[in-house]
Parts: structure tokens; sequence; C-alpha cells
């Protein structure tokens, strides 16, 4: 990593944070496990969590990401979406020494998907709700029809009709928008992208492939670290800072599922989500 004093603090305190909060998240299993969902101590272990927030805004956090994956000491940033953190972003970089910025928009993903993420981080669920996930999957299908086409990716869904799980609405679309998004970056043009979601027994089986793709090399369960890019120059082609399956893995565990993913053959790769 980079040096610099303020930001050096910035990752001390949010390490340090990062620590108590995982902490946190693994009593939760333990006490719904041992007192039930509607236990007076799952109920203090929310008010705990509201205690919890991140020690910095989003706006300085996305200063601190900007700072990271920038050389040299021009700071690029995008405006789109985020203006009610925009002064935190300039304060922050600015009281750690910089006074160059340059407005882009090649980082709207970034700050999209570390918005996601901060939220996530916050620990703070909203009680579960009956979420019909097969329209929520069809949904999002619909919605990046228009950007497959643009492309030159064939986007494909099979989707099993009435399948429900008690989570938040918000977050499954969120991670389906993830997964999705992720197979646009990655796909070549031509290529395929396939949305499944099945009942297996009492789980539900959520897919997505996607390919012909260049499937990276060693532990593919490394593609959920934060910030881990495998191959960086071809994550700044696409537009992938390693955020996005980051957020994902943290939405899939916030409501008790797993993540993974695999290898189908040599240019195809699967990520299976189940709940």
């Amino acid at each position: 990593m980079k040096n610099n004093a303020y930001f050096d603090e910035m990752y001390r305190i949010g390490c340090e944070w990062s620590k108590r909060n995982e902490a946190y998240k693994a009593r939760k299993e333990e006490i719904i496990e041992k007192y039930g969902w509607d236990s007076d101590e799952l109920k203090a272990w929310y008010a705990e969590g509201e205690q919890m927030k991140f020690p910095f805004s989003g706006g300085a956090n996305k200063a601190f990401r900007a700072w990271r994956y920038t050389d040299g000491d021009e700071i690029l940033f995008d405006d789109h979406c985020w203006d009610s953190e925009i002064h935190d972003f300039i304060d922050t970089l600015r009281s750690a020494g910089f006074k160059t910025f340059v407005i882009t928009n090649q980082s709207t993903g970034l700050m999209e998907n570390l918005l996601t993420l901060a939220r996530m981080d916050e620990a703070r669920l909203p009680p579960p709700q009956k979420v019909d996930l097969s329209q929520a999957a069809q949904e999002s299908l619909e919605a990046f029809q228009e950007a497959a086409g643009a492309r030159e990716v064939t986007l494909t869904g099979k989707i099993a009709p009435g399948l429900t799980l008690p989570a938040s609405r918000e977050h499954m679309v969120q991670l389906l928008s993830i997964l999705l998004d992720n197979g646009m970056k990655y796909t070549e043009p031509g290529g395929e992208i396939a949305l499944t979601l099945t009942q297996e027994g009492s789980r539900l089986r959520l897919r997505v492939t996607n390919g012909p793709t260049q499937v990276p090399a060693g532990d593919l369960s490394r593609l959920f670290d934060r910030f881990y890019r495998g191959d960086p120059a071809r994550s700044q082609k696409s537009g992938g800072y390693g955020i996005g399956l980051s957020a994902a893995q943290a939405i899939v565990q916030a409501w008790h599922g797993t993540i993974a993913a695999e290898a189908a053959g040599e240019n195809t790769m699967v990520f299976t989500v189940t709940f």
C-alpha cells in the first residue's frame, strides 16, 4: 500500500472496526440458534448494531479508495449518483494533502459498489420479509437486457416461479445486479450469460453462468476478497475494482446463505448462491 500518514491512520482505524464488526456479526447465528428469531437477545443484538456504524462517512471512505487506486498526485473521481457525499470526499483528500482532482466518467462502478459494501458493513439488517426471489430475478433479467444487447452478449434466464425467502428485497435486487453486472464486465462479445433459479429440496439455488471469459488462475474463492484483482490490467479494462463480488458475499452471508465461484471448462465461470 502507498504511504500517506492521513490515510494510513484511516486504514488502521478501519481495520480495527472491521475486526470488531466481524466478531459482532458472528454472534448473530449463535443467538438465533440458542434463543430464536423473536428473542430479546436478538433485539439487543440489533440495538448494539446501531452503535457500530462505520467510523468514516461514505465520502471519506470513497476518498480513501480513490487514493489507493490512483497513481501519482492526481485523484480521479466520478460525480455520478453521489452528489451528497462530494464535500466529504474532497475535504478528506485535502486533509490528506491532495490539491488536484480530475473528474472522470470511468469510475461509476467503483462508487456504486463501494456504497453497497459500506451499507452492508454497518451490519444493520432490516427485519426479514417474505421476498419473491423469482420475481426479483425476472425483473433484474429484464433490466439488463438492453445492456447485454449493447455489449453483443446474449442474456437468458430459467427462473422457477414463486420461490420466496425471508430477506430484504432491496438486498436481493442488489445481489442479482452485482452478479449480472459482473457477467457483463467479463463476458466476451458474442458470449452468453445465463441466470437460473431453482429449488433443490429445502434450498433455493441461484446461478449466474457466463462465458466465454478469461477464468482467473488460482483460488477462485479469492474473487470475493475485498479489492482482489487477479489480473489488474483486465480489471481496469472492464471497469472492475475488486468490490462487487465482495459486496455480493456480504449480502448472501447476512441472510444465511453461501456463495461460491467455480470454473466450468476453460472459459466459463459459474457463480452459485444457496439459501
